[in-house]
């Protein structure tokens, strides 16, 4: 059934139902269908900018997602020498038009973000594919549904493992409270490692090759934009910044031997120097990929580890002694271990479905090498925190075996 711009919830559905069977088809190289996609896109963005009850990251995930399909179908039918519809060009401009404004509006790159396509993207069970999706796939559908959950665990982990360091650093931390924390952090790591781990088991490798085809570059106001996972959500570089992670080391190797290749100035000698710095530069991460108040959160952490940049790792002796130490340091040792699975188990699923380029490299959709960026990067020097934490505690070795033993 075709769009009718006479109700405001039928744009909703036209998002679920014939946008992303539209796509597909015109993935399949059905291009005679490009035409009714303009068309009818042109009509929905209307209403979505129109629904003045609806909630504006709502209504910016859909444009944001009809101008990526757009842009994306016109590159490939440029590069197959297939002539656009007449229609076509007029409305990516006036798609565009209508993202622009209502990114100023909520203050926000102009350009498709996961965050909306996680956060702001309601499954509605009545409608047939549940989530605005670009391909009707039970793939995708599992990809939202999955990667809203573990953004959410980050979310909640990021915000355990700070308030531990704010409380730490503020001299007033009870063993309780700071157990309690740890614990919590170590959970949410559990579940976003059984998350991934469903997700790696899910059918959709070709899927998957679509998706970051439509993740990937696009021109807006004649600015070519890339980077819809380039640090559009905080939660992992706070995680990293209070548990001491490398970050500048992590940076240095992703773009060893490229021309973006780091080398920062003297003053840059912290991870949160180097995170600072990138988000001021916006040369790989970028402020406004970030909802304006999970940015002011991360300013604020980075200024607090400025004034006391003592890590996690570091700080357990100035406020616990003997037993109650050793214990505090197990449950860390624990949320350690398990961020590293869930960060290995990442780094599986980006290595099965990122497709190689013409160099026989896995290019991620922000532009990154994912086995220098991820296991090189991230990975390994996640790894030395864990190592190190063992080699101040020795003992955690040996609890860690008793554990295990008794589960």
């Amino acid at each position: 059934m075709p769009f009718h711009s006479s109700s405001a919830q039928n744009y909703r559905s036209w998002m679920r139902e014939r946008f992303p069977m539209f796509n597909q088809s015109i993935d399949d190289d059905r291009f005679e269908n490009l035409s009714t996609l303009s068309h009818e896109s042109i009509e929905a963005s209307d209403a979505i900018v129109h629904d003045e009850r609806a909630d504006r990251r709502e209504c910016f995930t859909y444009i944001s997602m009809i101008h990526t399909a757009l842009f994306h179908h016109k590159k490939r039918a440029t590069e197959l020498g297939i002539l656009l519809p007449d229609n076509f060009a007029t409305t990516l401009q006036k798609v565009e038009s209508d993202m622009l404004r209502l990114a100023s509006s909520i203050g926000v790159q102009h350009r498709f973000l996961s965050v909306f396509y996680l956060f702001y993207n309601p499954e509605i069970p009545d409608l047939q594919g549940k989530f605005a999706q670009f391909r009707p796939s039970d793939y995708e559908t599992a990809f939202l549904r999955i990667n809203h959950e573990g953004t959410l665990q980050y979310k909640l982990a990021a915000n355990a493992l700070y308030d531990a360091f704010d409380q730490l650093h503020g001299g007033a931390a009870s063993f309780e409270s700071i157990r309690s924390l740890l614990e919590s952090a170590a959970t949410a790591f559990h579940k976003i490692s059984l998350g991934n781990a469903m997700l790696l088991k899910t059918a959709g490798s070709e899927e998957f090759r679509f998706l970051t085809q439509y993740f990937g570059e696009v021109q807006v106001a004649g600015k070519s934009l890339r980077g819809v996972n380039a640090g559009d959500q905080p939660w992992s570089y706070i995680i990293d910044l209070v548990l001491g992670v490398d970050l500048k080391r992590v940076f240095e190797r992703a773009f060893e031997g490229t021309p973006s290749e780091r080398n920062y100035l003297a003053h840059a000698k912290t991870s949160a120097d180097v995170i600072d710095h990138e988000f001021r530069s916006g040369e790989y991460l970028h402020s406004t990929y970030l909802l304006p108040e999970d940015y002011e959160y991360l300013r604020t952490i980075i200024q607090k580890i400025e004034v006391h940049p003592e890590p996690l790792t570091s700080i357990l002796s100035s406020s616990f002694l003997g037993d109650e130490e050793l214990e505090i340091a197990a449950v860390l040792h624990q949320v350690i271990r398990h961020y590293l699975t869930a960060s290995n188990v990442h780094f599986q699923l980006a290595k099965r479905h990122v497709p190689h380029n013409a160099n026989g490299e896995q290019i991620g959709s922000a532009g990154t090498n994912i086995l220098r960026f991820l296991k090189e990067g991230l990975n390994d020097e996640r790894e030395k925190i864990k190592n190190q934490l063992e080699s101040k505690y020795p003992k955690l070795l040996k609890i860690n075996t008793i554990k295990a033993a008794v589960i």
